[in-house]
Parts: C-alpha cells; sequence; structure tokens
C-alpha cells in the first residue's frame, strides 16, 4: 500500500497519459535526429524488459546488491529515453533497496512491469 501512495503522490508530476514517455523532450537532446531516438527505443525495447526481469529475479533470490545495480541501470535508461513516470518508480525502488526496504522493492514489482508496458507501447508507436 505504502509504495501505490508514494507512486499516486509522485506521479502527480506528469498528470497526462503524453507524459509516459517525453519524447518531444528527448528529440530535442539529441538536435531532432528521429533516427538516434528510434534506435535508443528499439534498444530499450529489446534490452531493457531482461533486464527487468532480471532485476526481478535477484530480488526472488534476496541478491540485493545484484538487484541494485540493475535498477540503477534502469533507472539511467528512464531518465535518458524521457520515460518519466518509469523513472519515478524505479527511483523509488531503488530507494527502497539502498534503504534496505526490500519489502518495499519486492511490492514494486508489478508496478514497475505494467509501467514498462506502457512505456514499451508508447516507443512502439513511434517505432511505426
Amino acid at each position: 500500500e505504502l509504495i501505490t501512495d508514494i507512486d499516486k503522490e509522485k506521479l502527480s508530476l506528469f498528470p497526462s497519459s503524453d507524459e509516459i514517455l517525453d519524447r518531444i523532450g528527448v528529440l530535442e537532446y539529441f538536435h531532432g535526429d528521429e533516427n538516434i531516438l528510434k534506435d535508443l527505443y528499439t534498444r530499450f525495447i529489446n534490452g531493457e524488459g531482461e533486464r527487468l526481469e532480471a532485476f526481478k529475479q535477484f530480488i526472488k533470490n534476496h541478491k540485493f546488491e545484484d538487484s541494485k545495480k540493475a535498477i540503477h541501470q534502469l533507472k539511467g535508461s528512464a531518465a535518458i529515453l524521457g520515460a518519466k513516470r518509469f523513472l519515478v518508480i524505479v527511483t523509488e525502488a531503488e530507494k527502497y533497496l539502498l534503504e534496505s526496504h526490500n519489502e518495499l522493492a519486492i511490492k514494486a514489482i508489478p508496478i514497475l512491469f505494467k509501467e514498462f508496458e506502457d512505456v514499451v507501447t508508447e516507443m512502439k508507436k513511434f517505432l511505426v
């Protein structure tokens, strides 16, 4: 329950559905080069799902140091690609691990997967 309350508060910073992915901001960062963005989105879709799954397995097997590394890498990808809501949730999960609130990090897993799916859906719209 705690993670849901925290996420609702933080996610209210990004109220519109198009804020799942700040494509315009990222395009500006890459000077409007859509090919770079498409390449990065493809890499995210093909690679970060595996990293998220690895994070889940590390947590379930109580390999918390490995899970910290995986979640930190996910955070970097989310930040670079403008996945704002995913970034908020990943940051919270990482914070829970760093503060040894491992049970809260475990509760974050379904939320992370749901938001990841939303990000991938938005990215695929751009790749068409």
